[in-house]
């Protein structure tokens, strides 16, 4: 169906102004927009790398900087045909702001966990978790991605960055209703969180340094208040 644009534009009928055709202009924009970003994403065959489950070793056996890996090397199939990994393996979780979020550890055989499938087991030992390096993240069902393929871990492991667990707000007394009502308009009113995502981007895409300048640092730490803003009350500081 052809239109006569010239008719529209002598009535005065703006395609940016007015309400029905401005709504299928954005449903357009947000089409493409979505589209572009689906194909810019990096596909990992199923045998190079997994979005697996994060578990605890309580056998004990595995030491510092190494980790358990057994895949089913069909995921319609789970538990048949397992793989036993062996060799060096990023691991990383989301969100993942600051260049020390992604690890890299060594996947090793331990026959007193060969039980473990489709999963990712984590040593007890060590100074610092490695879960608690991936954006501070702990094993209460935390998804990880793990990528074994060897063009994408050839790069050095960073410093991971503190996650110093903040002071909740504490009532001397029972919780009331309006302290429900008083937190969740709070909650709604500094939700920050999609705000310090986006200017991250921006500066790890503008800056020099990238994800390395002191403004994508102070922005991952925000980021990491403003995630456990609903459990801790402290609200992330955004207009510096």
């Amino acid at each position: 169906v052809e239109m006569d644009f010239s008719l529209l534009y002598e009535r005065q009928v703006s395609f940016i102004r007015e309400p029905f055709f401005r709504s299928i202009l954005q449903c357009i924009y947000h089409h493409k927009l979505t589209s572009l970003l689906n194909r810019t994403r990096i596909q990992i065959p199923l045998d190079r790398g997994r979005i697996m489950m994060g578990t605890s070793d309580e056998t004990k056996t595995l030491k510092s900087g190494q980790v358990f890996i057994q895949y089913s090397k069909e995921i319609l199939a789970p538990g048949k045909n397992v793989i036993v990994f062996e060799g060096m393996v990023a691991v990383t979780k989301n969100p993942c702001f600051h260049e020390g979020d992604i690890r890299l550890l060594k996947a090793v055989n331990v026959p007193s966990l060969t039980h473990m499938v489709d999963c990712i087991v984590f040593p007890q030992d060590g100074q610092r978790p490695h879960t608690d390096e991936m954006s501070g993240s702990d094993l209460d069902g935390d998804m990880y991605f793990v990528c074994w393929d060897e063009q994408l871990c050839k790069f050095k492991d960073h410093k991971p960055m503190d996650f110093p667990k903040a002071e909740k707000k504490r009532l001397d007394r029972e919780v009331e209703s309006h302290d429900i009502i008083d937190f969740l308009a709070e909650y709604i009113r500094y939700d920050k969180l999609g705000l310090i995502a986006n200017a991250h981007l921006v500066q790890a895409d503008s800056n020099e340094n990238g994800i390395f300048s002191d403004e994508c640092h102070k922005l991952a730490e925000m980021h990491s208040e403003a995630v456990d803003f609903p459990k801790t009350g402290k609200i992330p500081d955004v207009d510096d």
